[in-house]
């Protein structure tokens, strides 16, 4: 990050997660201005969450689209260990980070960009036909990921 000294950086990314950009950006000398666009709160059911994970040994796949994502899937999964046979992915890098530091080994996700279509282009979201997935996200967002499976 050259070139920001002096500058006024709007930090639009969710409270929870705008620390780490806010501190690079000043160790940068730039002035960054918190200005979250949307804000993560918890989940209006999260008895529908329990219900998915009941689930769990059922499902084929289980795709988790963001690092806040994984933090409340796992934060009320606890301590238990996902079924051996389920696949993970992840929408990006930062999620499968998240899953790594959770213990998971093996995971899907695409190494470029971070979203549903690099995601549905790998091979492994090819021939789903008859699989069991879970997505793990917010409430609200792109239904092209689901609409897409389902499709497939």
């Amino acid at each position: 990050m050259t070139g920001l000294a002096g500058k006024g950086i709007l930090v639009t990314r969710p409270r929870e997660q705008a620390e780490p950009l806010i501190e690079r950006l000043q160790a940068a000398g730039a002035h960054p201005v918190p200005f979250p666009a949307i804000e993560i709160a918890p989940p209006q059911d999260p008895a529908r969450l329990r219900q998915g994970m009941n689930r769990l040994p059922e499902l084929d796949w289980l795709i988790f689209i963001s690092p806040t994502a994984v933090a409340r899937f796992f934060a009320e999964f606890g301590e238990r260990t996902l079924p051996a046979s389920i696949h993970i992915a992840a929408i990006g890098e930062g999620s499968a980070r998240a899953l790594r530091q959770r213990g998971v080994g093996e995971i899907v996700f695409p190494e470029g960009n971070a979203d549903s279509e690099s995601l549905l282009a790998l091979p492994a979201m090819q021939a789903v036909r008859g699989q069991k997935i879970m997505i793990v996200r917010g409430e609200g967002g792109r239904e092209m990921l689901a609409e897409t499976l389902r499709a497939r």
